[in-house]
């Protein structure tokens, strides 16, 4: 089941973010993507090159609000990135569980 982290105010969800989007750029260029002011480029499927005008990954996630009134982002438990949760909890106030079913739809 997918992981989340949920915090107290967008705030804090958006600095949380973009310390992912920080770590993230590095580890994809290491992959051999592009990164081109912070947004991923996507390679196209059929050759494996460069697809320019794709629409490119800006950043990891997009805060939502919950149905409290908290705000969430995907956690990066059970992605290549789980090892940066470790800085991230030292860093940023959250709570991490199991994505609710918040009605069968997200908020």
């Amino acid at each position: 089941m997918t992981q989340i982290m949920v915090f107290e105010t967008l705030a804090e969800a958006q600095t949380c973010n973009a310390a992912i989007d920080a770590l993230a750029a590095p580890y994809w260029q290491g992959l051999g993507f592009t990164v081109i002011n912070g947004e991923l480029v996507p390679k196209n499927a059929a050759t494996s090159l460069d697809d320019l005008s794709a629409q490119r990954v800006t950043t990891w996630a997009i805060p939502r609000e919950t149905p409290e009134g908290k705000w969430w982002i995907t956690s990066l438990t059970g992605t290549d990135f789980e090892p940066a949760m470790i800085d991230l909890r030292a860093a940023h106030t959250f709570t991490e569980i199991e994505m609710p079913n918040w009605g069968g739809a997200l908020p």
